[in-house]
């Protein structure tokens, strides 16, 4: 279920949309959704750099120790956020200095693990 907020454009978009990803739930939506993120897993370095139109966001070190299905859980979620950004054309995830996913496209990209 998308849910739809508002925020300010500008050079730090990607790295406000990351950190409300990796948030909580909004009470509005407690008990109809969850997250894809586990509460330890937050942005590892503070920002989300943008480099040749894709952004990288590197996480703590616990999203890597996490399942295949919560890591998709995780990259369903950047792709459908992080692509809507101006400028992005894919995103990168780094948790632990390792690649942990990678997507490039609009909507639908694929994604490779």
């Amino acid at each position: 279920m998308p849910d739809v907020r508002w925020f300010a454009g500008g050079p730090r978009l990607g790295t406000a949309l990351a950190r409300a990803q990796l948030g909580p739930v909004p009470d509005y939506l407690a008990g109809a959704v969850e997250t894809g993120f586990p509460a330890d897993v937050t942005l590892a370095v503070d920002a989300v750099s943008v480099d040749a139109g894709i952004a990288t966001v590197v996480l703590t070190p616990p999203a890597s120790a996490m399942d295949l299905a919560h890591r998709r859980a995780i990259w369903a979620q950047l792709v459908a956020t992080l692509l809507r950004v101006p400028g992005v054309q894919g995103w990168s995830s780094r948790s632990r200095g390792r690649a942990s996913g990678r997507a490039r496209g609009h909507g639908s990209a694929p994604v490779r693990h």
